[in-house]
């Protein structure tokens, strides 16, 4: 018995159908696999620059304070007679550690927002500006003059009273920016 044309047509498409369907089930599940393998490197990718921007965020919040707390010692009351002299300890280090994050902090400005790196420049530019504020008063009351001393107090005075509130401004508002950036890695 002879099968019919139409059966055979029919049978024809049906194979040529699955195999099609084979061919591109294969392909699709290529491509799949292909998506997977690249999703995951560039997972991993984010993961590492996640963590070095944690990192340097971490090292450089460590940074900020540690200038800060130069800066406070530089302008103290509490240093005595030294207050005056030129060339301390704690000038030296104060001014190293402005040195030192804004070297870290423009090694890293990649890594962060142009708006928080603005915050970031304000802060360390607060901490030169009072640091050579307080180096400026140090001078003055070296001319041995009562009225150049006394400027230099006042100045003195001012730096001890404003500095501390408009850092810690700063800094209160870098470290929850920092805190809303490391919990969302």
């Amino acid at each position: 018995m002879e099968i019919p044309e139409f059966i055979k047509t029919a049978l024809a498409a049906n194979i040529f159908t699955t195999f099609l369907g084979l061919i591109f089930f294969n392909r699709l599940e290529n491509l799949k696999a292909t998506l997977l393998k690249e999703n995951t490197e560039n997972n991993i990718k984010f993961k590492a620059y996640s963590n070095m921007q944690i990192e340097y965020i971490k090292e450089l919040y460590s940074l900020l304070i540690s200038s800060r707390e130069s800066i406070l010692k530089f302008t103290s009351i509490g240093q005595g007679p030294e207050w005056k002299s030129l060339g301390t300890l704690n000038e030296v280090d104060a001014y190293n550690d402005i040195q030192i994050v804004r070297l870290h902090f423009e090694k890293g400005k990649i890594l962060i927002e142009e708006s928080l790196a603005g915050k970031i420049h304000n802060f360390i530019e607060l901490n030169n500006k009072s640091f050579y504020q307080m180096w400026a008063a140090k001078g003055m009351a070296n001319h041995n003059t009562h009225e150049l001393e006394m400027e230099a107090r006042n100045s003195w005075h001012e730096l001890q009273t404003e500095y501390p509130s408009q850092s810690n401004s700063i800094l209160s508002f870098l470290r929850e920016e920092f805190r809303a950036i490391i919990k969302a890695k």
